[in-house]
């Protein structure tokens, strides 16, 4: 008796799903046919899930949707007759629609990986695969049984195809509330290399260059003064560009890494600037929160 009881509890769901999307109430339609598809999973429920997204023109959604409605597809439980149409209006109007096609991989790939996105309903939750997003930001979260979330933002700013790697962790995930300390490591190495330039700069190249200045007075020059101090004033001025240089290119390095690779991190990178004047230097350091 139990289960019969829950095929007509499911399919009272289901009939009155079909009502409200006959009166347009789209998102309530959707709601009850999840109520449905809760009890009694069916490729019915998912078909007419998708087509209710169809009608709200919410293309992402509707095509996740009836590729679960062809994987639940049984003899017991065919396709709905309607579907082929569905299906043809649902392409058009992807090849119309602006939307990016996001490769969304998680490495390494562990079982159970699933995914949402900011966007979609919290139940609705794929498999790592291509979806396409609508032009915006979208907050992606990867759950792992056994493991933190991992969230990454996607920033759509054209209609380009693209590949976003997600990467979880062992025990726990790297994500928001686990944030890779590599970037930012990089990053201060960088600005501490700066500080020791500037440092250089002031205690070593510039006394050599103000002895140069007096050397070359013209009201008072005295060439062997200058010529003591002309070769370690060369070198001292390489050592100088050598770690300003070398500071730059390993924040520049920590920038790169922080956007790129752990770009899933919410902490933003500490930013460096580093300004040049006659009498010496100025760096600056900020990092946010």
């Amino acid at each position: 008796m139990a289960g019969p009881a829950v095929a007509d509890t499911a399919r009272d769901h289901a009939t009155r799903g079909e009502a409200l999307a006959r009166e347009g109430r789209l998102t309530d339609a959707i709601d009850a046919f999840k109520a449905a598809d809760q009890l009694e999973r069916r490729a019915s429920h998912a078909c007419l899930i998708a087509l209710a997204y169809m009608r709200r023109e919410l293309w992402t959604q509707a095509e996740l949707f009836l590729e679960q409605c062809h994987e639940r597809a049984r003899p017991e439980d065919p396709l709905p007759p309607w579907i082929t149409l569905a299906e043809q209006q649902l392409a058009e109007r992807l090849a119309t629609a602006k939307l990016a096609a996001i490769e969304l991989v998680v490495k390494p790939a562990v079982p159970g990986v699933q995914l949402t996105v900011s966007s979609f309903a919290p139940d609705e939750s794929f498999s790592p695969r291509t979806i396409r997003l609508p032009l915006g930001r979208h907050l992606v979260t990867a759950t792992t049984p056994g493991r933190a979330p991992v969230h990454t933002t996607v920033e759509v700013t054209d209609v380009k195809a693209r590949t976003v790697v997600m990467y979880v962790g062992g025990a726990t995930a790297r994500g928001i509330g686990h944030r890779s300390r590599v970037p930012t490591i990089v990053t201060a190495a960088g600005a501490v290399t700066i500080a020791g330039g500037l440092a250089y700069h002031l205690f070593a190249f510039r006394p050599v260059r103000d002895e140069l200045i007096a050397a070359n007075d013209p009201a008072n020059p005295d060439p062997e003064r200058y010529d003591l101090h002309a070769a370690r004033f060369d070198s001292r001025r390489t050592v100088t560009f050598a770690l300003y240089g070398a500071g730059v290119a390993t924040v520049i390095t920590g920038v790169v890494l922080r956007y790129t690779i752990y770009r899933e991190t919410s902490e933003s990178t500490p930013r460096v600037a580093a300004r040049f004047t006659n009498g010496g230097a100025t760096v600056g350091l900020e990092w946010r929160r």
